[in-house]
């Protein structure tokens, strides 16, 4: 029971910072484009089928080197998560056409829903040496994290914090999840090498991350300037 620890609050932190990022997509998009009815299904929808996408991928030599895969996936999330209301703005004063814009940024949704989808397979792969009930376990703690991010979004992180901070500490979320794997979890066909240079990257993108969240208000009002002025 003590080894699933770790991976119980890995999967609840990934399962908090997906559905962090549907709501933070959401909620962005529905303000550069509008019609928030609209934004919120298209994204939800679209990151939803992305997951499923990402889930079916995961298999083969990806899970063979769970938790080296799964590292690499938290990294590629903390950067296209993490800075993803900052890409969103200057997407949006770099490109005047709006029909381009949209294109692109729902292309970003559909990365970032591949990616998380890769995470609960991962997880699985992971638990499985451990419990012969992974898959329930997994999607058990993932429902929870996913439910208390939606209370944490709805009466902290936007009323609060706002869509830059908020996006800033999911992507914080996102590293320390890998770290988390990295230093507690074991596996058996992982290149200790590999996910020693993925971790060094991972704490180098926290301390980032960390800088940014503590300087958001100053980002966040260059962010709103440059996109009036544009």
């Amino acid at each position: 029971m003590k080894k699933l620890i770790p991976l119980y609050i890995v999967t609840f932190v990934v399962a908090f910072c997906s559905l962090m990022y549907e709501l933070i997509l959401g909620q962005t998009l529905s303000a550069f484009l509008g019609n928030t009815v609209l934004r919120y299904s298209v994204t939800i929808g679209l990151y939803m089928m992305a997951m499923g996408f990402g889930a079916m991928f995961a298999e083969g030599k990806f899970t063979e080197k769970s938790k080296e895969s799964f590292m690499k996936i938290e990294l590629a999330l903390t950067v296209f998560g993490g800075f993803v209301v900052v890409i969103f703005f200057y997407l949006s004063y770099w490109i005047g056409a709006e029909v381009l814009f949209s294109f692109i940024v729902h292309s970003l949704i559909i990365v970032i829903g591949v990616l998380t989808g890769f995470e609960i397979p991962l997880l699985i792969e992971m638990m499985k040496d451990s419990s012969s009930k992974a898959e329930v376990q997994v999607l058990g703690v993932d429902y929870l994290g996913a439910f208390v991010a939606s209370l944490v979004f709805a009466f902290l992180f936007y009323p609060k914090l706002g869509l830059v901070s908020a996006a800033f500490i999911t992507g914080i979320f996102n590293a320390l999840a890998g770290l988390l794997v990295f230093f507690k979890v074991k596996a058996k066909n992982d290149k200790r090498i590999t996910m020693r240079k993925i971790a060094y990257f991972q704490g180098a993108l926290v301390l980032i991350l960390l800088f940014f969240l503590l300087n958001s208000d100053t980002i966040n009002k260059c962010l709103i300037e440059s996109y009036l002025n544009k």
